[in-house]
């Protein structure tokens, strides 16, 4: 069940981390005062119905799953958000629907665009956050589109360790303990690959050394050196 709350940033995570780092208090205070706080849990789907106003979720902690859906129904994962990112929940153009899943359970704050525009235009550091957010999330999706169409099967799962290992280390956690809550079917997709070769991916890493595989969601990087060099094509693993 989605639970809405006042939103309130006492000990939230994100505001170390993502577009509300570089904020000050006062404008803590003002993005709080224009925002309402939802709780889901995992597995739901976060709806946003065609006629509502454009809104914008910042993650306070879990993971969601963002896909899109072409009208004949093939279906891709695009994103994975986690604390600190930002989701843009706007219309569908018709040809692509968006859906939002939780992952994991969730503790977001939803703002209202309209009203976070009218904040930017007041405010030039609310401004400043809102374009750092925005280009961060254009260089992640132009990164993912190098990923997909140059990479082999391995760079990319070493990329995704990578990323998610950078996240763990921008909330302030063990970089060589990555969390992946996801299903690996689902890793599998947002990969553009088989659920088959990401397993064996996973297999070769471990077999080599540069990871281990304690619980079937967690990953230790046991040499980053080595994953920094598969992800970036300077050693085959020959997944297939």
């Amino acid at each position: 069940m989605l639970h809405v709350t006042p939103a309130s940033c006492v000990e939230c995570a994100a505001v170390k981390i993502g577009f509300c780092a570089s904020l000050g208090d006062q404008a803590i205070e003002r993005i709080a005062g224009i925002s309402r706080m939802l709780r889901v849990r995992k597995l739901q789907i976060i709806k946003r119905e065609d006629e509502a106003p454009m809104t914008a979720l910042i993650l306070r902690s879990g993971m969601i799953k963002v896909s899109h859906t072409l009208t004949d129904g093939r279906q891709q994962i695009v994103d994975f958000l986690t604390t600190g990112d930002i989701l843009i929940q706007h219309a569908s153009d018709g040809a692509v629907s968006t859906s939002v899943e939780a992952t994991t359970d969730v503790d977001a704050c939803e703002v209202g665009l309209a009203e976070l525009g009218a904040l930017c235009a007041e405010s030039p550091e609310l401004g400043q956050s809102l374009l750092g957010a925005v280009l961060g999330e254009i260089g992640r999706k132009n990164h993912q589109v190098m990923m997909l169409g140059r990479k082999r099967a391995d760079e990319r799962v070493a990329s995704l360790l990578l990323d998610f290992s950078n996240r763990a280390e921008r909330r302030g956690e063990p970089s060589d303990h990555v969390s992946l809550p996801m299903s690996r079917a689902e890793i599998a997709d947002y990969l553009s690959l088989t659920t088959e070769t990401v397993s064996r991916a996973f297999s070769l890493l471990r077999a080599e050394g540069i990871v281990r595989l304690p619980k079937p969601h967690e990953v230790v990087i046991c040499h980053i050196a080595r994953l920094v060099e598969v992800a970036g094509g300077g050693a085959n693993l020959s997944v297939r």
